[in-house]
Formats: C-alpha cells, structure tokens, sequence
C-alpha cells in the first residue's frame, strides 16, 4: 500500500501468497529440478560424448553404475576406451568420437600416483617400454602393487608387451628404474635425454599369455567392471534366443512378471530360516548390470551347488518391484548350456541361393562333424519362386554350442545360423 498498491489488490495478493505458502515451495523446488533436467537433457543430446564422461567420472567409485553408463555409452554408439598410461588423464576424457578411462579408477592408484605418470609423459613424451615406465615415474609413488594393478586393468597394453610378460617383468623393472632415479639424484646424468634413452635394457621373461577368461577376470577386480571384452560376449546368440530379460529392463519393470534371464552368478550369501532350513541371496551379472536374485528353501535344495559355479546360467523366477527396487525370487537355474540343449529342437542353415550352396557343403559338413551330437539341420536353399527348407541326412545331427555358432557363421555369415 506504501507503493501505491490500492487496498483491495493488495489484500488479495497477500490472501493468495497465504495460500500458496501450504504448497509453494514445493512448486519452487520443482521448478529448480525441472531447470536441471532441462540443462542435463540439452548437455546430453548435444554435446553425449563429453556428458558421459563426466558421469562416468562422478559415478567412477561405483561399479554397479558404472557398468550401467557403460552399457548405455555402448547404446550410443560411443565406444567406451581402456585405461591406457600414454593416453588416460586422470579422470574419463574425451578421446576423438570416443571416451577414455581414467587412471584413477584402477584399484591401488592414487591420485599421487596418476600426477606422477602424467608428469612423466609430460616430460618426456609417450612410455615405449615397461622400464621405461618405471624410470621415468617417480619411485616414491610407484609401487609393485600399484603397477600390477596398471597391468591388470591394460593400462600397459599399449607398451608392446603382454600381461603376464609384464608381471613377470615388474620386479626388475621397477628396481632398475630405483636404481637409475637414486644415480640421477646423486648427480649421475645418464648419457641420454628421456627421449633418447633405449626402450630396454634388460631381456623380458618368456611366459605364456594369461588366458582370456584370466584377464576380464583381473580387470574386473582392479575396476569393478570389465574393459576389454565381457565372460558373455560369445554367449550372445543363445542368450538373445532363451532369455527374455537383461538386468537394465528389469530395474524398470513394474508389477509382478515372469522372467528368464542368463549371466554369471556373484556374490552368493547362504542363511538360515527360523525353521532351520537354508536359503540364498546372490546378484546375478550381466552385460547391462547386475540384478538381485533370491532362492527360498524349496528351490536352494534343488540348485545350491550352481552358486558356486563359473559358467554362464540360465535362471528363471518372479520378478516383483518395490520401493526397494526389483527382486527376482528364483524356481529354477541351469547351466546355460545345458539349456541350450534343452530347448534347441532344430538348426537352420541358410546357404542363399540352390546353384551356389554346392561349393559350400563339404566345408559345412566338416564343421558339423566336429559337433556331432542329437540336433537335426535343415539346409534353407533359394529358389527362384521361393526358399525350401531340406532335411539334412542322418549324419548331420549336432551339438549347439557358441563355438559351432562361430565356425559356420565365418562360413556362411553369423545371420544365416539359426536355432530353433
């Protein structure tokens, strides 16, 4: 009223700032929420590669996360690079149309650590060799627990030179590169510049190469995830034909469904019931994440000694959401190759057209004689008027299996292998 505001208008205002203060700072919260969702979406639909990597870089010390970032990086077209100590920074960056580790997030490297890396890349240019590596990072910050963990997680790749090579290699490496950080520091100048110095001076232990499921294994334990590949990769055909749900659709379900899902089993806890008998939790991984499974009594009698295996597994259950998220009560889990058996009635080869699949034939028949098991093969030919299925003779009976998959489809094309 002192500003002029006539009476009436002004009582009128402050009646409805009276009723508006019972529910307006919810609408003013909503407001800021809704400014952040719109910033976010516009950061993430015109600028993806650099908004992942800072999610990946604040979501860095959780794995469950991270796996899921990574997966959705995959969805986007970004491929999603390994920790690499000529190429990672501290945290995830960009890199060209890709995204790259960070070095922080390897298991047992500090920050401390990581400054001294770049420090030495900086001063003298990419690392050539692994005894290059340990020369020219300060010792104070590099220790043998922290450079296997660089090994683990292939940050050393790129060195020229294999994992378990390196491992074997680190403690001559890193006392060399002691020894010659200890001459500098006494005034000893080496007869090279950093640039010049030779890429080895010492012979590299012959070991033979960690196998594949070694190494995802040792870069799921220094990371929490896996980079290079993933225990799945060569599962994907039987599980996209037997499974009907992956960990990242099921966190969205609402309700109560039935689902079939296929991954590795982690982190298996069993317990008692008050009545004396035994139950188990476990989390279920695959390449989207990890879900929540739980095995009442009746079910854990019948499957209890898969918890510890390491194969891939089919399970099948009740998924039912919560406030707490979703959880899967377990009836039933197999090995998921013996699913795969279970369900395949049939397998069919699309060989193109009837005048060329001739020349094919012999080199089919040798890799079906290498799986020799109880599944018929249908030969689909084409035509001119249409495709006609063929029935395979006796002889062609087979064993599905990842590994048939892989050999016809260098044959014949991945997509012209079915199983039904």
């Amino acid at each position: 009223i002192q500003h002029g505001v006539p009476e009436k208008t002004a009582v009128k205002i402050w009646d409805d700032m009276a009723q508006f203060a019972e529910y307006g700072f919810n609408k003013s919260h909503s407001a800021a929420y809704a400014l952040i969702a719109y910033r976010t979406a516009y950061l993430k639909a015109h600028h993806p590669r650099e908004f992942m990597a800072a999610l990946l870089t604040c979501d860095r010390d959780n794995a469950d996360k991270v796996i899921k970032d990574i997966a959705e990086c995959r969805d986007m077209g970004i491929p999603v690079l390994p920790p690499d100590v000529n190429a990672s920074d501290k945290d995830f960056t960009v890199e060209g149309a890709s995204i790259r580790f960070g070095l922080v997030a390897v298991k047992n490297v500090g920050e401390a650590m990581v400054d001294a890396i770049l420090a030495g890349r900086l001063a003298g240019g990419p690392f050539r060799s692994l005894e290059d590596f340990c020369r020219r990072v300060e010792h104070r910050h590099l220790n043998r627990r922290a450079a296997e963990s660089l090994v683990k997680a292939c940050a050393l790749d790129g060195l020229g030179i294999g994992r378990a090579q390196a491992t074997a290699a680190l403690d001559g490496a890193l006392e060399a590169g002691v020894r010659e950080q200890r001459t500098t520091a006494m005034g000893q100048t080496s007869l090279f510049s950093p640039e010049e110095a030779p890429a080895f001076s010492a012979p590299l232990p012959e070991v033979a190469e960690w196998p594949a499921r070694q190494r995802l294994a040792f870069e799921k334990e220094v990371l929490g995830f896996y980079v290079s590949g993933h225990p799945l990769n060569d599962h994907q055909e039987v599980i996209r034909r037997l499974a009907n749900m992956d960990s990242r659709r099921l966190a969205e379900l609402e309700g109560v469904h039935r689902v079939r899902m296929a991954g590795l089993i982690r982190s298996s806890k069993i317990r008692t019931t008050r009545a004396g008998r035994r139950m188990a939790n476990f989390v279920l991984e695959d390449r989207e994440g990890t879900a929540e499974m739980t095995m009442f009594p009746d079910v854990f009698e019948a499957y209890f000694s898969l918890l510890e295996t390491e194969e891939p597994v089919l399970v099948e259950g009740m998924a039912e959401a919560s406030e707490e998220g979703v959880q899967v009560m377990v009836r039933s889990v197999e090995p998921l190759a013996q699913a795969q058996l279970g369900r395949t009635q049939r397998m069919i080869l699309h060989l193109g057209a009837a005048g060329r699949a001739h020349g094919r034939l012999a080199a089919v028949r040798e890799v079906l004689a290498r799986h020799p098991g109880e599944v018929p093969v249908l030969f689909a030919l084409q035509f001119p008027e249409r495709e006609v299925l063929v029935q395979a003779g006796r002889d062609f009976v087979v064993s599905p299996s990842d590994s048939l998959s892989a050999e016809l489809g260098e044959l014949v094309g991945a997509e012209a292998v079915f199983f039904e």
